[in-house]
């Protein structure tokens, strides 16, 4: 089999597509075959990824550019394939620590934000601060991957994985050391970043419900208008009602006078005429105005008046095509205004 040279080449020998290794945080095995990949993280958040080839009774291989000795594996004066994959998750750490330090700056800058309230300018600042939060959601999930990779690989170190490499065990503490602070420092990040979004869904909240509350004093509002504008309607039809029972009751004698002043009318005597008016007359206006509901219009006819004028007054002025007119409306004071 040819030698092993690069991640993608290692994939491919495990029978894996594509150029990255899947996003399961685990070492990739395949019969006497182990891949240990791990990416070095730089700030747009794209992964230069390294590995760690293992092939039985084979030394490890190194894939990818080589990695600077770090101080931790000089000071300890460790040399070898342990020195190499020491400074690898190291620098692996560590970049996974800048980047988790930029996305908490980018969070403790937007918790000191004012929410944005109304208007052109604050949904303007409203839709900025979304996509940062975005933003930082996105590379909340990209840098809590590669954390449980190194988590899980260091973890992996720590047993039968750990053998092929003699001299870790001097080191592993501080390893492991480092992978639970990049740990607490994601779960850190992933609570700031919740307590951003709950405050900022209570902001919200609260400006939805002010917005409601308005409506609802508008529609209030509205509705209190139409409901005098119904009452003063109502007076005017109770005033229509009123001429239309005098025009009822004046129409039945102007009838019978205008049929007994026909010609063919002459052979009734006088007296009956007059008889007849008087009867004709007389009793329409006693049948309706004694009527219960009559007599209590009449009796209100004051607060009618009043009410039906105010409607009036209220009406638009339009000109014969029915557009509304710009003329001035009286200004006097409203008899029985409230």
């Amino acid at each position: 089999m040819a030698p092993v040279t690069s991640v993608a080449e290692a994939l491919s020998t495990l029978g894996l597509p594509g150029p990255e290794p899947p996003s399961r945080p685990v070492a990739l095995r395949k019969a006497n075959l182990t891949l240990l990949p791990i990416a070095i993280i730089g700030p747009d958040l794209r992964a230069e990824w390294k590995g760690v080839w293992l092939e039985e009774g084979q030394p490890p291989r190194f894939l990818g550019s080589p990695i600077p000795a770090g101080i931790v594996t000089q000071r300890a004066k460790l040399t070898g394939a342990s020195a190499t994959l020491v400074d690898l998750l190291e620098a692996s750490v560590m970049s996974l620590i800048e980047r988790a330090e930029e996305i908490d700056q980018s969070l403790q800058r937007l918790e000191g934000l004012p929410s944005p309230r109304e208007g052109h300018t604050a949904a303007s600042s409203n839709r900025a601060q979304n996509a940062e939060l975005r933003a930082a959601s996105q590379a909340l999930l990209i840098i809590r991957r590669h954390v449980g990779r190194v988590v899980s690989i260091t973890a992996e170190l720590g047993g039968p994985l750990g053998a092929n490499f003699p001299d870790l065990g001097r080191l592993f503490p501080m390893l492991q050391s480092q992978t639970d602070r990049l740990q607490n420092l994601a779960l850190m990040l992933q609570g700031s970043f919740r307590d951003i979004l709950l405050t900022r869904s209570a902001e919200e909240s609260n400006r939805i419900s002010e917005v409601a509350n308005q409506l609802g004093a508008t529609s209030n509002r509205i509705s209190a208008i139409a409901n005098t504008s119904n009452i003063r309607m109502l007076g005017i039809a109770y005033l229509a009602l009123v001429v239309a029972l005098v025009g009822a009751s004046l129409l039945i004698p102007e009838t019978a006078a205008t049929i007994l002043s026909m010609p063919s009318a002459t052979w009734v005597p006088g007296t009956w005429v007059t008889l007849i008016l008087v009867v004709t007359t007389a009793v329409p206006l006693i049948v309706i105005f004694t009527r219960p509901w009559v007599l209590s219009i009449l009796r209100s006819l004051g607060s009618i008046e009043s009410r039906s004028g105010e409607g009036i007054r209220d009406l638009p002025e339009t000109d014969p095509s029915g557009t509304p007119t710009t003329g001035a409306r009286p200004s006097g004071p409203r008899k029985g205004a409230d």
